[in-house]
């Protein structure tokens, strides 16, 4: 994998004073009770994701991250220290820096140091920036025309929300993230997508459609010799939800992939098809980093993807997140003897 991060390190974001995360693998996945700070690391990993603003039909720094104001980003909202977030030691590094005396107080910088040779992240005169205003709007500078990653990392962090899907034509080949704007456009270029909705559609008595003129995908269903059509919207959302990370899974290559409890509200054989298709994920060759409070998708990941997996438990304690990376001889116990890593968080804490 090219893309394959090792190390991560988040200083002064949101409830994380300060982390570092080791022994990253192919499958990494953050478990905790609510609330300890589990969707921090992943927003802080999703900065880098923050340059598809400019094509994701949103220009709001909310959309990306849970926020109500700038200095909300920082911990303890003390604002004096940068917000940075390091991968593999000091090989890429996002900077968030206030000023509160500037129109945009929040200037964002991304810094490359491998061996890449793209100018517009190794130039000091060239470093992509981003600056935010008091309403968390985006002002671009020496943002490449085209939006990738940083060097030979591609870093998306993908959230599941059908509300603030606004199906977008694109010739983007992946699924833009964070909400999927371009998915209808995914799934008409993916024969597997096309094929996994023939046959759930065909359930129901219908056949998916694309609409190349308005650029959505419907339901075609016929009744008395009457043919209509259905929007997606009108599927049950645990469908709604398969399709969307199934679009994220397949339209992507040596990728780093955020997934913010992609099991919610599923079906259980959906949950089981969608940790199968991240279990076997191995020809794109992507990594994903995943938070879940599902015990049956850690099973998942342990039956068939053990010496792929790391598994970090994550709390919060004297006013911080932190995290604990559980060892292969645990991950064996739990294994082995089916313990319930949900019920036992607190022994394998302490």
């Amino acid at each position: 994998m090219t893309s394959h991060i090792n190390q991560i390190e988040i200083t002064n974001f949101k409830s994380i004073r300060h982390m570092k995360i080791d022994g990253c693998k192919r499958i990494n996945v953050f478990i905790g009770y609510p609330n300890v700070g589990k969707s921090n690391i992943l927003e802080a990993l999703g900065m880098f994701t923050l340059p598809y603003l400019k094509i994701a039909g949103s220009k709001k720094l909310s959309d990306f991250i849970r926020l109500k104001n700038l200095p909300g980003l920082f911990y303890g909202t003390d604002t004096t220290t940068p917000v940075q977030v390091k991968i593999n030691e000091d090989e890429l590094i996002f900077s968030g820096i206030y000023d509160r005396s500037a129109f945009y107080p929040l200037e964002c910088e991304y810094l490359y140091k491998g061996d890449n040779s793209d100018t517009a992240i190794k130039s000091p005169l060239l470093k992509p920036k981003m600056f935010f205003d008091d309403d968390l709007n985006v002002k671009f500078e020496n943002l490449p025309n085209k939006i990738g990653g940083f060097g030979k990392f591609e870093i998306l962090k993908y959230h599941f929300n059908i509300d603030k899907l606004k199906p977008k034509k694109t010739s983007f080949s992946t699924l833009i993230p964070p909400f999927g704007n371009n998915l209808y456009n995914v799934i008409a270029e993916n024969d597997e997508l096309r094929n996994f909705l023939k046959e759930e559609f065909e359930k129901i008595g219908g056949e998916y459609i694309y609409d190349t003129e308005d650029n959505v995908g419907k339901i075609l269903k016929e009744n008395n010799g009457k043919i209509f059509t259905l929007p997606i919207s009108s599927i049950a959302d645990t469908l709604q939800r398969l399709i969307f990370y199934m679009a994220a899974i397949v339209s992507n290559k040596n990728s780093v992939l955020l997934f913010e409890e992609p099991e919610a509200h599923m079906f259980p054989p959906y949950i089981s098809k969608l940790s199968g298709d991240i279990i076997f994920d191995k020809q794109n060759d992507n990594q994903y980093f995943i938070n879940t409070h599902s015990p049956f998708v850690i099973g998942e990941f342990l039956e068939d993807a053990r010496e792929d997996l790391s598994v970090y438990l994550v709390d919060y304690k004297d006013n911080e997140t932190i995290i604990k990376k559980l060892s292969g001889e645990e991950l064996h116990e739990v294994y082995q003897y089916g313990v319930d890593l949900f019920f036992n968080i607190q022994s394998y804490l302490d």
